[in-house]
């Protein structure tokens, strides 16, 4: 009988730990953060759906100051170098939609303004409702916190203050240009690049001779806020049961579409439960980095792909031990010396001068980073460099 009993125990003691075992393994990997398998996309598809979630999520564990608003609008100008490196479309610049090809894009980091906006909107799209307004020449988005309107345009690092202290809304720079200038916090005398700027707002620059317009000056484009309420704790399957009966024929846009509701609210409600988020954050990219590297043929060799996606989440010192054993390309000395320059490495990023010179992203950072101008006419080229730090007040003469 003891005999019986010690092989029922052993029994009992195997089953429970194979029950664990298994219970582990249907929660490990991205099932533990409600986003389970992607039967219809591909992992990088999905990626792209929920890198601004994550992305979010890292820059709330930031210790940088300034509000998450601002932190986006800094994370994405300093990521992004409109005119360099591979032009690659999606975020509705030629894509099938808005979520397409995010993070090949961001690899490159040749995006344009319209680009730059959509990304930064899905990352605040959670936190507060957007709009977007037409302008002459250039596209931004404004998003409403505690009741006022403040604009998200990441391409020119756009934080001009109101009177109360918010980034401005659309409407009070086209206050400010029509005449009201207390209605921004600006000096007396502005430079030229920020009244450049403040000129996009000026009524009568929006109608075009012999060009036909079917919007209005100041004419706003509301989108909702995301509602993540319907697919609280759902499977995909019942939220895409519960979005329309059958999906057999269904548009694969407008399936990409609700698919990334599911997607990045499930993950936006689990990340926000965390204890330690930026350490969930970063398994959960490791597990698309995974799956990715699996079926990978995108235009980037695989290597600089992952080593960007490291980067873009503060995982500096991984991207650097994967880039610095890369061929020497300019974009890789270029992605390396913005990694240097986030690690305050004065030498590493000294070391890339002669290759990067000609380019004005790298002279801008040298001059951030070191203090001084890396050529002589650096002064006058930053004067009129749109995509940094916009300086509002006019140099002394």
């Amino acid at each position: 009988m003891k005999i019986r009993y010690v092989a029922l125990a052993a029994a009992i003691c195997c089953a429970a730990a194979l029950l664990l075992l298994l219970s582990t393994h249907r929660r490990s990997g991205l099932g533990k953060y409600g986003l389970g398998e992607f039967k219809d996309f591909s992992p990088m598809e999905v990626y792209d759906m929920v890198l601004p979630v994550l992305t979010k999520y890292y820059l709330l564990r930031q210790d940088t100051g300034g509000t998450l608003l601002e932190k986006t609008i800094d994370h994405v100008n300093f990521y992004a170098t409109p005119g360099n490196f591979t032009r690659i479309s999606g975020l509705g610049s030629g894509g099938k939609s808005f979520f397409d090809h995010v993070s090949l894009m961001f690899t490159s980091g040749n995006l344009y303004c319209s680009e730059q906006a959509v990304f930064a909107s899905m990352l605040l799209n959670r936190e507060a409702h957007m709009r977007s307004t037409d302008v002459v020449g250039h596209t931004f988005f404004e998003a409403k916190q505690n009741g006022h309107w403040s604009i998200v345009d990441p391409m020119y690092d756009m934080k001009i203050k109101n009177k109360n202290g918010s980034i401005a809304s659309f409407d009070d720079m086209a206050a400010y240009v029509g005449g009201d200038k207390s209605v921004l916090q600006l000096p007396e005398r502005i430079s030229n690049r920020t009244l450049s700027y403040l000129q996009k707002f000026n009524s009568t620059r929006f109608t075009v001779s012999g060009q036909g317009r079917k919007t209005t000056f100041g004419e706003h484009h509301y989108f909702l806020k995301f509602d993540c309420t319907p697919c609280a704790g759902q499977s995909y399957e019942a939220f895409m049961e519960t979005q329309y009966k059958t999906y057999k024929n269904v548009n694969r846009l407008f399936f990409k579409n609700k698919a990334f509701i599911y997607y990045s609210c499930r993950l936006d409600s689990d990340l926000s439960k965390g204890k330690n988020s930026l350490k969930d954050v970063y398994a959960v990219q490791d597990e698309f980095m995974k799956r990715i590297e699996k079926s990978y043929d995108g235009p980037f060799p695989w290597d600089v792909y992952k080593a960007r996606q490291l980067q873009f989440l503060g995982r500096y010192a991984e991207a650097r031990s994967i880039m610095e054993k890369l061929p020497k390309a300019t974009d890789v000395q270029f992605y390396l010396s913005q990694i240097y320059y986030k690690q305050k490495d004065k030498d590493a990023f000294a070391s890339l001068e002669n290759a990067l010179r000609s380019d004005i992203y790298y002279r801008y950072l040298y001059y951030q980073l070191m203090g001084s101008f890396l050529d002589a006419n650096d002064s006058i080229a930053f004067s009129n460099f749109d995509y940094r730090d916009i300086r509002f007040a006019a140099p002394q003469p």
